[in-house]
């Protein structure tokens, strides 16, 4: 029985810990500015298509990567075509942001899973090592 109460001890210190992570760094509602990068990241030029990713890069990072669950209603498309982006390196950095966007928002991300796995995993069959190595770490 000891042993089972210090199990429940430790889950009440992490519930405690986790409120404390909570009430330090509240989840930020980003789908506002992630709106306004929409056009940037579907332009035809890559270089704005980079900017665009960029901003949406250091909204999350302004974010303290703990934001709210929703992406807005047209970000989680544009993403999308970024990692099928014809620029390797845009596309590696759509991955990584699609991999940060999951750890940020945590559980309720299972709702956007069916619109990013399949592009994902289409990834790690790249012909580039870096590429396929972006996709492991964003599954």
């Amino acid at each position: 029985y000891k042993a089972g109460s210090a199990d429940d001890g430790d889950d009440g210190g992490a519930s405690a810990s986790a409120d404390a992570i909570e009430s330090l760094f509240p989840r930020v509602d980003i789908s506002g500015p992630l709106g306004k990068t929409v056009a940037e990241c579907g332009d035809a030029n890559w270089k704005i298509r980079k900017e665009g990713l960029d901003k949406v890069a250091s909204i999350l990072a302004g974010a303290n990567n703990r934001i709210k669950p929703s992406l807005g209603a047209e970000f989680p498309g544009v993403l999308k075509q970024r990692l099928n982006d014809s620029n390797k390196n845009l596309q590696v950095l759509a991955v990584d942001i699609t991999g940060s966007l999951a750890v940020a928002m945590g559980k309720p991300f299972d709702k956007y899973v069916k619109v990013f796995t399949g592009p994902i995993i289409a990834v790690l069959s790249d012909n580039k090592a870096n590429v396929r190595a972006a996709g492991v770490a964003a599954l």
